[in-house]
């Protein structure tokens, strides 16, 4: 399959999730509208870089997922033409090396990085710092991560989960010994590395606030990723 033939019903759906292609040509092939408002991408392989993205200005959560040979999230426009984005989940990408340096849309609200063992950089100054709406930032299993940006992280951030990221764990430190990285992360309300979780940590999961956001449900295999409970 090269070709997405939904011309006649791009402007109702809803949600689109292309898993297990050859190439990027599907990716290329999603069409503009606005009714869309999740987006899955997922083991697509050749997957180098994003050369277009589409005008959807209606969408609300865009994963991403073991996308092996992807090394950019740049391409013709960018992320920040989203609007509406609220949820980003990036994982399993191995060979992404940093976010945009254009930045992520002002309104996105959730962001997770998992599992992108070749991811150097958060982006360049003020790439997150200008994330006003920004509440929840997971970073797990980023090995090759040595530090947030140099303006650091939005006063907006109310969690930070790091997990699995030795080095930047070891740069953040922890209130009594704290690292070169440590006054960054000091002002987020909750936070939970593997040294330290906030007694005043919230009991519920760190996602809870992004679930429901705008009427749509993201959670389970959907958060994950995959595709089988999209629609339902």
């Amino acid at each position: 399959m090269t070709a997405l033939t939904i011309p006649h019903f791009s402007q109702r759906l809803q949600h689109l999730a292309l898993n297990k292609c050859q190439d990027g040509k599907l990716v290329r092939a999603i069409p503009d509208t606005s009714s869309l408002y999740s987006l899955v991408i997922s083991n697509i392989s050749n997957l180098i870089s994003f050369t277009r993205w589409p005008n959807l200005p209606g969408l609300k959560a865009l994963y991403i997922s073991n996308c092996k040979d992807l090394m950019s999230l740049s391409g013709e426009g960018s992320l920040i033409s989203f609007s509406s984005l609220v949820v980003l989940s990036i994982r399993g990408c191995s060979k992404l090396e940093s976010l945009p340096d254009e930045g992520l849309p002002t309104v996105l609200n959730c962001l997770i990085i998992v599992s992108c063992t070749s991811l150097k950089s958060l982006g360049t100054k003020g790439a997150l710092k200008s994330l006003n709406s920004l509440k929840d930032l997971q970073i797990e299993d980023c090995p090759s991560l040595l530090s947030f940006p140099e303006d650091g992280l939005p006063t907006s951030l109310q969690h930070l989960r790091i997990q699995d990221c030795p080095s930047l764990t070891e740069k953040c430190g922890t209130e009594d010994v704290q690292g070169p990285e440590w006054t960054k992360i000091s002002h987020i309300p909750d936070r939970e590395t593997d040294f330290i979780r906030n007694k005043k940590a919230h009991s519920t999961a760190w996602y809870l606030p992004c679930v429901c956001s705008g009427g749509f449900k993201l959670k389970g295999k959907m958060e994950r990723g995959e595709s089988s409970t999209l629609g339902q």
